[in-house]
């Protein structure tokens, strides 16, 4: 994501379902909705700013330092 974030692409969001669907059916998955990557970062930043936290949390990295 932040990678998308960076470059200024876009960021496809999936049905929670769509992309085991996709793989069991030999197939590229079907975004549900697709959003600029900078205009997301920008809303999650503002949100976590409102409503007073400390800061982003990526449990993929703090999993990895785990």
């Amino acid at each position: 994501f932040m990678e998308a974030v960076n470059n200024g692409a876009d960021w496809n969001l999936y049905f929670r379902t769509e992309l085991d669907k996709a793989e069991a059916q030999n197939r590229d998955p079907e975004p549900c909705k697709t959003l600029d990557a900078q205009d997301l970062w920008g809303k999650v930043a503002y949100t976590a700013w409102a409503c007073a936290d400390p800061g982003v949390q990526f449990d993929t990295t703090i999993n990895e330092w785990h």
